[in-house]
């Protein structure tokens, strides 16, 4: 061979070879699967060797895992070079969750030098250009390489001072709980049944009469004074200093979601990245136990 393949079949090759699904690459590049399937057939036309054995699916031939495995190496350093060469300054653009970064991480005053923080709900991605790293919250999934626990998720439930007084300082007992507003973060209670689950030591039949669409909202009702929601201790740390809520009871329980701080593979060598992640540890670090 004389001359290197197509650079756009190379990319089609190594995306299919990671994802196992030409829908998904499709889908990841907005064209249609044939267009995808004829990228490939190019590519094995050109090289003269088959790269995927069709049959149930798509099975790397070994010509074709040897190719993949060199492929995403060259084009995370391509990635890498480009990004870098783009960057105008030496900041990092760190996408976070809107109820972590405006209820603790902007409220922070030892941030490292450099660090932009910029609130989105949606996850990073590992073709999304707009940002260097992120904060993603959920169950995890991500391969170990490109993400670190760095918060486990606890909660407990809050109000206000007054509430708490007028309920008769605040949760006793189930019997008395059906009587409160508990304030939902979901129209299914799942926060209020994992903990009444952990408190009771069984499942308990709640219905759901106040419920809001996120724990943010469902803590903003509860500010005005309108119930008991649950919330972490980390995201209402100043509610809680300030007397604005106290608990409405002192047991805590693990939801089982945790922040995660994700990287592409290329900036896992990024001292930057290194640096935001020690402030991350010794700062969460030094929050209570559940």
């Amino acid at each position: 061979m004389t001359r290197l393949p197509n650079l756009k079949a190379l990319h089609v090759f190594q995306l299919t070879a990671e994802l196992g699904s030409m829908s998904k690459v499709a889908e990841r590049l907005s064209v249609s699967q044939s267009s995808i399937s004829r990228f490939i057939a190019i590519l094995e036309d050109e090289l003269g060797v088959a790269l995927f054995v069709r049959r149930d699916g798509l099975t790397l031939t070994p010509a074709g895992r040897e190719l993949a495995a060199q492929l995403t190496e060259a084009f995370q350093l391509i990635e890498r070079g480009v990004r870098q060469a783009a960057q105008q300054d030496t900041g990092l653009r760190l996408k976070v969750p809107p109820s972590l970064g405006l209820r603790w991480l902007l409220r922070q005053g030892d941030v490292p030098a450099g660090v932009r923080f910029v609130p989105r709900w949606k996850a990073i991605t590992p073709d999304d250009d707009g940002f260097d790293i992120g904060i993603s919250y959920g169950l995890g999934g991500w391969p170990r390489e490109q993400a670190v626990v760095i918060y486990r998720e606890q909660l407990v439930p809050v109000c206000t001072p007054a509430y708490r007084a007028a309920c008769g300082g605040g949760i006793r007992s189930l019997d008395q709980l059906v009587t409160l507003t508990l304030i939902h973060s979901d129209e299914l209670g799942h926060d209020w049944q994992r903990w009444l689950t952990a408190w009771a030591g069984q499942p308990v039949d709640l219905p759901v009469d106040t419920a809001l669409d996120t724990l943010d909202a469902a803590v903003q009702l509860a500010l005005l004074g309108h119930g008991i929601a649950m919330a972490d201790p980390l995201l209402v740390s100043d509610e809680l200093a300030s007397g604005a809520l106290v608990l409405a009871h002192p047991n805590r329980y693990l939801s089982g979601e945790s922040y995660h701080l994700v990287h592409r593979l290329p900036d896992r060598a990024d001292p930057r990245v290194a640096v935001l992640l020690a402030w991350l540890r010794q700062r969460l670090g030094d929050q209570p136990p559940a």
